[in-house]
């Protein structure tokens, strides 16, 4: 008897049709701020999951992809 999770590909495999689209969604963009002094730099991750990955939805827990990267650098 074949399990049904067995059949599923894993997310990043080469079975995957959208392997990699979330990790190659990532940009960032460097605005000067008004005073010229320093600049202010987004990061920005424009695919469809982004969303999802980052606050989750009924049933998974999110990831806060974003949101640990700003606690790491210390902001």
């Amino acid at each position: 008897m074949c399990s049904v999770i067995s059949q599923v590909p894993e997310i990043g495999s080469d079975f995957s049709q959208h392997s990699g689209r979330y990790k190659a969604g990532f940009h960032t963009a460097v605005f000067p701020k008004k005073d010229h002094r320093r600049q202010e730099a987004y990061v920005i991750n424009d695919t469809p999951d982004a969303f999802w990955v980052e606050y989750g939805h009924s049933g998974r827990e999110p990831y806060h992809t974003m949101h640990r990267a700003l606690l790491e650098a210390g902001e």
